[in-house]
C-alpha cells in the first residue's frame, strides 16, 4: 500500500511539475530501443541478459535462498541467522535499478516520455505476469520462467484482443479478470500445499 501511494503522489507531483506534457529525447537513445543485433532487436537481448543473471542469483545463489526464504516466513527467516533487513534493502536496491533499467528501455523505444507512461496501469500488469506466472502473492516461491510465460500470455491476449478490433478500453478489463482469477487459483493452491 506504502509503494502504490507513494508511487501515485509523485506521479501527480510529475504531473503537476511538467503540466501533463511530452518530453522527447530525440534520438539519443534511438539505437538501444530500435536497433537489432543479428536480427534480434538490444532490448529482447537486455531483457534475456537481465532475465537469465536474475534467475541465476535467485536459483544459486545465498541471496536468492535467503530472499525465498524471507518470502515464505520471515520470522523463520530471521532464527535462521539471516540479516532479513539487510537482505530486505538489498532487494528493494536491486528492484529499483531494475525499474529503472525497464525505464529507460521503455524510453529508448517510445523516444518520448510523459508522467503517465510508465503509471499504475503498468505496475499491476507487471504483478498480474508474475502471479499468472505461478509466484505466490505471499512470497517463498516463484520461478523467471513462469513470469516470462505470465508475461508471453498477457502479450497475446492483448495483440489477440487489438487483432480482433475489440475496444482498448476492454483491455485492462481482461488483464483485470486474468489477474483475479491467477490469484485465487494462487491463493487455492498455497492453502492446498504442504502443512495446511
Amino acid at each position: 500500500v506504502a509503494t502504490l501511494a507513494t508511487a501515485m503522489l509523485l506521479d501527480g507531483v510529475a504531473l503537476l511539475v511538467l503540466n501533463g506534457m511530452s518530453i522527447s529525447i530525440g534520438d539519443r537513445m534511438s539505437a538501444l530501443g530500435n536497433s537489432k543485433l543479428l536480427g534480434i532487436p538490444w532490448l529482447l537481448i537486455v531483457a534475456v541478459v537481465v532475465l537469465v543473471a536474475v534467475g541465476l542469483a535467485m536459483r544459486f545463489t545465498t541471496f536468492g535462498r535467503d530472499a525465498f526464504a524471507m518470502g515464505g516466513n520471515e520470522h523463520v527467516a530471521r532464527l535462521s541467522g539471516i540479516n532479513v533487513p539487510a537482505r530486505k534493502l538489498a532487494l528493494y536496491a536491486l528492484a529499483g535499478g531494475l525499474s529503472g533499467l525497464a525505464g529507460l528501455m521503455l524510453l529508448s523505444r517510445l523516444g518520448a516520455s510523459a508522467p503517465n507512461t510508465g503509471g499504475l496501469q503498468l505496475q499491476l500488469t507487471a504483478v498480474a505476469a508474475v502471479v499468472i506466472g505461478g509466484t505466490l502473492l505471499a512470497g517463498g516461491h516463484g520461478t523467471i520462467a513462469g513470469t516470462v510465460l505470465g508475461v508471453i500470455l498477457l502479450g497475446v491476449v492483448a495483440n489477440a484482443l487489438n487483432l480482433l478490433q475489440v475496444n482498448s478500453y476492454y483491455q485492462p478489463v481482461v488483464t483485470g479478470a486474468v489477474l483475479l482469477v491467477a490469484a485465487v487459483v494462487n491463493e487455492f493452491n498455497r492453502r492446498s500445499g504442504p502443512g495446511h
